[in-house]
């Protein structure tokens, strides 16, 4: 049971189990059915709590930035506000972070140019 006295499962996307089902699809539409029942839902990222790029220089105390597009932060929790798939076979989820410092600046952000009309 979670705060909320509830039953909970949890899900570690790693398990070979769960492999299983993000690859069948059954996954995908297990987050469909909680989401339509109105269930409470979240997403959390293993590790320790990060809110840079940076990452240390082999052989000193000094950082530098690490390439590509940002990961979500590590060690924190999101609430998983819905979860949608469009036409074209797109799946997304949209969730809520609790950080303000951090803005999800990938595909499928704010600013993305894959929204277009046809999606909206």
């Amino acid at each position: 049971q979670d705060l909320t006295g509830c039953p909970t499962s949890c899900y570690n996307l790693k398990d070979d189990y769960v492999q299983h089902f993000i690859a069948n699809g059954q996954f995908w539409e297990l987050l469909k059915f909680f989401m339509n029942e109105g269930y409470l839902l979240s997403f959390s990222t293993h590790g320790e709590e990060k809110y840079s790029r940076k990452k240390p220089v082999e052989g000193g105390d000094a950082e530098e930035e690490e390439a590509g597009e940002p990961p979500l932060p590590r060690g924190q929790a999101f609430a998983i506000a819905d979860v949608q798939e469009f036409d074209d076979g797109t799946q997304i989820m949209r969730l809520r972070a609790p950080l303000k410092k951090y803005q999800w600046s990938g595909d499928w952000s704010d600013t993305s140019p894959k929204w277009t009309q046809e999606v909206l």
